[in-house]
């Protein structure tokens, strides 16, 4: 693969005039693994995106201002919840569940259009989950969870297929033309019935509002089909899902790669800051409070906080003098943000306290454990009581943005953890 791709790349020194050619041979590529015309040929003769690419080509990242492709969670209901309003067509059934299967998963749309009919499974307990094809890296029969309205949508299209020349294509959604239902449906007819849906589906409002405060229509014009596989990552990195969890349910080989499938606008992000930095803890328990500018100038994040220790501060969070045992420090900083990881770090420190002692550790060791998990139990303790007496919403601003400051981390750190010694950089 590697050297056709060479040769390419010499043939078509520009990625401009390259890209048509690279498209045409990657659906060569797709068309080939999908059919029995190369069953001799294996499966890892496939083209990698990462490692054969036209000249010219890099990868490029948007703005720390900009909010990516993923639409909000408003607008990809709004499409969910009007599926049924689309109008009446020859494919509207198999548009419905084409569409729900998009807007639900997140998958590629090629991914989408090429789902074999016996796609829709239970697993062990009962659940619904979609078997798909992952074209792109070669992976097939990947399975993932769907919700019971996708399935309901799907079996809605299977009942209506029963007669007619789709009804025995091994294809859950067949090309439309009689003469091609041994085939897929295309992109365009994805596509199609995206633009039609946005046509038929009621206005709804937007966050933004004109010079006489009257909210703007939410626009859907410039929507694509690719567009909810972003919102499915942002709806999930918004739920606190960790970047190993989201790289499983987008089917990606490299965690960078799910990273860039969201951004955390630097507005948003520093109005969380603002609002948590007088929410501020040290090692005790005591809210201490930072302003804003002061926590941003004298701070770094580390696992399970922020630390002001300037040594540590000035090394980037590299540099701790107690090897990050941050619940014995007096420069700890935790804030609500970091409730998740701490709690889950309780966790681990128990259980190592409880394999310390079923080896007879000695007692030195077992303390250390101990004496952690009081002081972080502490800490979480006297964080969950001072949001419960807090107001509703002013509890609900604090949890939104704790989950954005979270997601900022995941992004700058995606599944990267502190080394436990100091390495020498020299």
């Amino acid at each position: 693969m590697s050297a056709i791709i060479n040769v390419m790349n010499q043939q078509w020194p520009n990625y401009g005039g390259a890209k048509g050619v690279f498209r045409l041979w990657r659906h060569i590529l797709e068309s080939g693994h999908r059919t029995s015309i190369w069953d001799h040929v294996p499966r890892a003769f496939s083209y990698n995106p990462r490692l054969h690419k036209p000249p010219t080509h890099f990868r490029t990242y948007r703005e720390d201002n900009d909010h990516g492709r993923a639409l909000p969670v408003a607008a990809v209901a709004h499409l969910r919840n009007n599926l049924q309003g689309l109008t009446p067509y020859r494919n509207r059934d198999m548009a419905i569940a084409m569409l729900a299967v998009l807007i639900d998963t997140g998958r590629r749309p090629n991914e989408v259009v090429s789902l074999h009919r016996g796609c829709l499974q239970r697993d062990r307990h009962g659940d619904w989950i979609l078997v798909y094809d992952n074209h792109k890296a070669g992976r097939l029969n990947r399975r993932l969870a769907i919700q019971q309205e996708t399935a309901e949508a799907i079996t809605n299209w299977l009942d209506s297929r029963i007669n007619g020349p789709v009804a025995e294509s091994q294809w859950l959604f067949p090309s439309p033309q009689p003469t091609r239902t041994d085939t897929c449906a295309s992109y365009g007819l994805l596509y199609g019935a995206l633009r039609r849906l946005i046509h038929d589906v009621p206005t709804m409002e937007g966050p933004i509002k004109d010079l006489h405060g009257v909210p703007v229509d939410f626009s859907f014009d410039e929507v694509r089909p690719h567009d909810f596989r972003h919102s499915y990552a942002q709806r999930h990195v918004d739920n606190g899902t960790a970047p190993d969890e989201l790289r499983d349910l987008l089917d990606h080989e490299d965690v960078r790669t799910t990273m860039g499938y969201y951004q955390v606008n630097d507005t948003r992000k520093r109005a969380a800051a603002n609002l948590l930095a007088p929410l501020t803890y040290d090692r005790n328990g005591d809210k201490i409070g930072l302003s804003p500018g002061r926590r941003g100038l004298a701070s770094i994040a580390v696992p399970y906080g922020g630390c002001t220790e300037p040594s540590n501060v000035k090394a980037g969070g590299n540099a701790c003098p107690i090897r990050f045992q941050c619940s014995g420090c007096t420069f700890y900083r935790p804030d609500p943000s970091y409730l998740p990881d701490i709690e889950r770090h309780l966790v681990e420190l128990k259980t190592n306290a409880a394999q310390a002692r079923r080896l007879n550790a000695p007692p030195y060791a077992i303390a250390n454990f101990d004496g952690q998990v009081d002081d972080f139990k502490q800490i979480v303790d006297r964080m969950r009581t001072d949001l419960a007496l807090l107001p509703e919403p002013d509890r609900q601003a604090i949890t939104e943005a704790a989950t954005i400051l979270r997601t900022s981390r995941l992004i700058a750190r995606p599944g990267q953890h502190l080394p436990l010694t100091v390495k020498d950089r020299s």
